[in-house]
């Protein structure tokens, strides 16, 4: 009878079991699927609004960048009609696009900002086709270039309100996603409740059988930590490794224009003071050159933030001669309108440096920009470069106005020397990155010379 009453309260306590085991399965099962159905969702509802305001950006910019090639066209029809087809191709996808993407707001705040980004645009809109028709007779490239300037504005609200439009939506759907992950672990924490309930019953019958059950759970859970973590560290890799593209792709992008603008406007103001013209306009020049040369350096520094670790995975052998040679044959003429002469020095058998070719552009760019900001007519600027001690060692001198002994000790610092300041700081830290050094000599109104090592390759 008591084998009996032992059997009998044995099989109900395996009922029990089975059949919160059961429930707890089945619940578990129901609001795993119900939030990865609700992720899903949300990831659908999500991606096409995104997709859909990311080409409004896109065409958008590219208007923007097809006006400085109207600019550059001035005069020419053939080619101002190619160019015209473009842009209603650009501004008609910026409002098909703008608008798929309107339909998916339900925000009020969102709409009024998207009614603003509309009305900036119909603002663009009629300056853009001034700037046409003016390029259509040849107008001074300086008018167009005032209109230019006057879109900055309307132009910089638009980007950065697509920007915020696709913040907020990546934020409302990582806001769904934490909801999600929260329902998800109480959910867990629910099951590992009522799993420990059960095993508390079983550990009344089988103490082993309760053991190998409890293992098995600590197991799966740290499996699942474990796939959590490894989900999460891929995900940041992704967004780094974008954000790292993105930023090469701005500088990239928008470098050369803004290097253009700001040497084109500086010689138009040269040539319009020794004219004798308008000198507000001449003025207004400078400070269009001024400012795109700041904006230049602060793409610059962008440029140089990118992780050491995928720039170091990036470098290979390259021949420092030729690059330095064409960088000072692509500034060449720039300085020669200005009366400067460049003068290079480059041996003809160096053994190769190590490391990329965009950043070792930029620091010759630096330097010589900041070699014609302080020479004058009349004035030179040299290169030299040679192997010494197994190291290549490149110095640009010129003989222009110098840097004051005050100023001197603090030029490879950020905020120093005018304009952003970050032009010899960049160049300092790239040349760090690739193991060499810099120094800077100068003597006020006799000149300045720039001098970085970089180790041979091997």
């Amino acid at each position: 009878m008591r084998n009996m009453n032992v059997s009998i309260k044995l099989a109900m306590s395996f009922l029990i079991l089975s059949i919160m085991t059961i429930i707890t399965g089945v619940v578990g099962i129901g609001g795993m699927t119900r939030i990865n159905s609700g992720s899903r969702e949300m990831y659908e509802s999500q991606s096409q609004p995104l997709a859909d305001l990311g080409i409004a950006r896109e065409y958008f910019q590219r208007l923007r960048v097809q006006l400085r090639d109207v600019v550059l066209a001035s005069g020419n029809t053939l080619e101002l009609d190619v160019i015209a087809a473009y842009l209603v191709n650009h501004e008609q996808g910026f409002i098909r696009y703008i608008e798929a993407y309107r339909r998916t707001i339900t925000d009020p705040d969102m709409i009024a900002l998207y009614d603003e980004i509309m009305a900036a645009f119909g603002e663009y809109q009629p300056s853009m086709q001034q700037i046409m028709a003016s390029a259509r007779v040849s107008a001074p490239p300086v008018q167009m270039l005032i209109m230019m300037n006057g879109l900055e504005e309307p132009t910089n609200f638009v980007m950065d309100a697509l920007s915020y439009l696709a913040y907020v939506r990546v934020q409302q759907a990582a806001h769904v996603n934490d909801l999600n992950s929260f329902y998800f672990r109480v959910l867990f924490a629910v099951i590992v409740s009522v799993i420990a309930v059960s095993i508390a019953i079983a550990l009344f019958l089988a103490k082993y059988v309760s053991d190998a059950i409890t293992r098995l759970n600590e197991y799966e859970r740290a499996q699942y930590e474990m796939r959590r973590l490894s989900a999460d560290n891929a995900a940041l890799e992704r967004v780094n490794r974008l954000r790292a593209e993105m930023v090469q792709t701005i500088s990239h992008e928008a470098r050369t224009p803004l290097a253009v603008l700001s040497s084109y406007a500086s010689l138009v103001a040269l040539e319009m003071q020794e004219k004798n013209s308008d000198p507000k306009i001449a003025a207004d020049l400078d400070k269009i050159a001024h400012e795109a040369k700041r904006v230049a350096n602060l793409i610059d520094y962008m440029k140089s933030l990118p992780l050491r670790k995928d720039q170091a995975a990036q470098r290979t052998e390259l021949d420092l001669g030729v690059l330095i040679g064409q960088t000072a044959r692509l500034y060449q003429h720039i300085l020669e309108r200005l009366g400067v002469s460049l003068v290079t020095d480059i041996p003809d058998s160096l053994p190769p440096a190590f490391g990329k070719a965009d950043e070792l552009t930029q620091i010759m760019f630096n330097l010589l920009q900041n070699a014609k900001n302080h020479t004058a007519h009349g004035d030179e600027i040299a290169i030299r470069l040679r192997n010494e001690n197994d190291e290549l060692r490149i110095t640009v001198a010129d003989t222009g106005s110098g840097i004051t002994p005050e100023l001197l000790p603090h030029v490879f610092e950020y905020g120093i020397g005018g304009g952003s300041g970050i032009g010899l700081a960049v160049c300092k830290e790239i040349v760090q990155a690739h193991g060499g050094s810099i120094a800077i000599e100068s003597e006020a109104g006799k000149g300045t010379a720039v001098t970085f090592t970089l180790p041979c390759a091997g």
